[in-house]
């Protein structure tokens, strides 16, 4: 785990007016930090997306595997497909109902019939209940 902390030196953001340096040395003393852990926090286990909302694919490019964030803020049939440049379709990745929640799949680059594909720039599109949107992604290899 990794704890950051900020601490701004300097008055009017950034210390436009000058540090004052009879200020140090000084100690910067944290009284205790508080973990909690998810179940502690019920509220947060029933939080959904507002909205639906597809993210660019990480790694960008990628080799051998991508993976793909999309959020659902309701149950929905949803429908990932990737295409090539000439737009024919090379693989189904989801085609059926989910529901609502914060969702990511991952593509091996292979075709429907599991044979690798070879490099180049593909689409992949996202469609659930009105919501559609395409973005491009690179295999490198």
């Amino acid at each position: 785990f990794h704890l950051i902390l900020n601490l701004a030196i300097g008055g009017t953001w950034g210390g436009q007016q000058g540090i004052d340096d009879s200020a140090f040395p000084a100690q910067f003393k944290i009284d205790y930090v508080k973990v909690y852990e998810a179940s502690q926090l019920s509220s947060y286990d029933r939080l959904l997306p507002v909205h639906y909302k597809s993210y660019q694919n990480y790694p960008n490019p990628f080799n051998p595997v991508t993976t793909l964030h999309y959020d659902l803020p309701e149950d929905a049939l949803v429908n990932i497909t990737i295409y090539d440049m000439m737009g024919r379709q090379i693989k189904t990745l989801i085609n059926n109902q989910q529901t609502a929640g914060y969702r990511s799949t991952q593509w091996n680059a292979t075709n429907n019939t599991g044979q690798p594909i070879s490099a180049g720039l593909y689409f992949y599109t996202i469609q659930a209940g009105e919501f559609r949107e395409t973005k491009k992604m690179v295999l490198l290899k």
